[in-house]
């Protein structure tokens, strides 16, 4: 019989995948006889930048995976030709789109809260009682080299 963390855990990550595939930024695909969990950063188009939205999903679903004791390793890889490029800089100051990195009426306080979510993502890894794997297909940069760095194994 699971706990009752492992059963509150599979119904989040059953809300989160279908966010994900909703979002279609991150996608999770959990091989429960074996006790895995695969991550993939699916934004190939942008070398798997980390967007706001995509780090909101992979903090979630990182969250819920620590608690699941029935997933005993996680693999964290990237779609395409790319492991991460790093933040994306559409949401950055002269990008394009909106995002917390840009500064705003708050200044460079309100910029350096900005960064919180990507830290929450990191530390999550760092932190995870899991074996983490980065399976990197690809470059690495910024962030993304972070992401790799804070996984226990790098392949």
């Amino acid at each position: 019989m699971r706990s009752r963390g492992a059963r509150i855990s599979a119904h989040f990550l059953r809300l989160h995948t279908a966010e994900a595939l909703m979002t279609q930024s991150v996608n999770i695909d959990v091989n429960s006889e074996l006790g895995f969990a695969t991550i993939t950063l699916n934004r190939p188009e942008r070398l798997n930048s980390l967007s706001n939205e995509l780090l909101e999903s992979l903090a979630g679903i990182l969250d819920n995976i620590a608690v699941d004791d029935s997933i005993r390793a996680v693999i964290i890889t990237g779609a395409g030709r790319a492991f991460c490029s790093g933040a994306d800089t559409d949401e950055m100051t002269g990008g394009l789109g909106d995002g917390p990195h840009k500064p705003g009426p708050g200044g460079a306080e309100e910029l350096r809260r900005g960064f919180k979510l990507a830290q929450r993502v990191i530390l999550g890894i760092y932190k995870m009682e899991k074996p983490v794997i980065a399976a990197i297909n690809g470059p690495a940069v910024g962030a993304g080299f972070d992401l790799a760095c804070a996984c226990d194994i790098r392949i």
